[in-house]
């Protein structure tokens, strides 16, 4: 029976290109590495899980369809802005 290659920590940075620093935060805090002592070791599942961990969730850019304002409301808008308004008063 042979064992899965295992990497260091730097040999894991440099196949997924990040820092080994980034990395190990990243696999301590989501649980995704062994570690002996201050060493930290990683199986190709490791990486890979860490990969998904890594990926970016989609997000919703469908927006809602706008809608122009009719010409009857725009008139009436276009009223409201033109019209006169009444004077204040100063109080005394």
């Amino acid at each position: 029976m042979t064992l899965p290659p295992i990497y260091t920590l730097h040999e894991a940075a440099e196949k997924l290109r990040m820092k080994p620093n980034a990395l190990g935060r990243l696999a301590r805090r989501q649980g995704l590495c062994s570690a002996h002592g201050r060493d930290l070791f990683f199986s190709e599942q490791d990486l890979t899980d860490i990969w998904e961990v890594m990926r970016v969730a989609a997000r919703d850019n469908i927006r809602p369809a706008h809608v122009f304002p009719s010409e009857a409301r725009l008139m009436e808008k276009l009223r409201k802005l033109t019209a006169k308004k009444p004077r204040r008063r100063a109080e005394r």
